[in-house]
């Protein structure tokens, strides 16, 4: 099991609609994760399908003092091209419940995640990124020793921001286990 001090991580279920709905429905969330916010439930019924239909390796983010699910965090294989090359590549993807933001649960939660991707998943390199707004992410990323790789287009959603992604690379060598904690 995946946990720190405050989380713990577990598969998505069916179970947990209601918890990632009430911030999947956020534009202030949703955006910021790249996604359109959730019109209704179904929405995230059909988001929870996805994962388990998937080879994505996705995870609840649950808060061990009352056992909510407040987010999700994963790993997605998905194909992008670096310098004019389609490559496949692993993908960390992260979201949080606003009400949780600015407390350091996320950064806690991708320090203990990534250590979980390099010792038990053998993985030798993962990619993550975000939007040029999203300057929270950003901070999780270089504070995880993330270093830039490459500009990534995806299609803009509906709040306007340019599909401009930076995307950043932490491969397993520069990693060094036991700093995290």
């Amino acid at each position: 099991m995946i946990q720190t001090r405050r989380i713990f991580l577990r598969k998505i279920e069916f179970t947990d609609i209601v918890d990632i709905y009430e911030y999947a429905k956020k534009s202030s969330v949703a955006y910021k994760a790249g996604w359109e916010p959730h019109k209704d439930i179904n929405d995230t019924k059909t988001f929870i399908e996805w994962i388990k239909n998937t080879n994505a390796e996705a995870f609840g983010i649950i808060l061990k003092k009352n056992n909510k699910l407040i987010g999700t965090i994963g790993l997605h294989k998905k194909i992008t091209s670096i310098n004019g090359k389609n490559i496949e590549i692993d993908e960390l993807g992260y979201v949080l419940n606003d009400k949780y933001w600015n407390l350091g649960i996320m950064s806690e939660t991708v320090k203990a995640f990534i250590e979980y991707v390099f010792l038990i998943k053998k993985i030798k390199a993962i990619y993550c990124g975000h939007k040029l707004s999203n300057i929270a992410s950003k901070r999780i990323i270089i504070k995880n020793r993330f270093e830039f790789s490459h500009f990534h287009t995806v299609p803009k959603l509906s709040d306007n921001e340019s599909g401009l992604i930076k995307m950043y690379i932490l491969k397993e060598k520069n990693y060094e286990k036991g700093i995290w904690f």
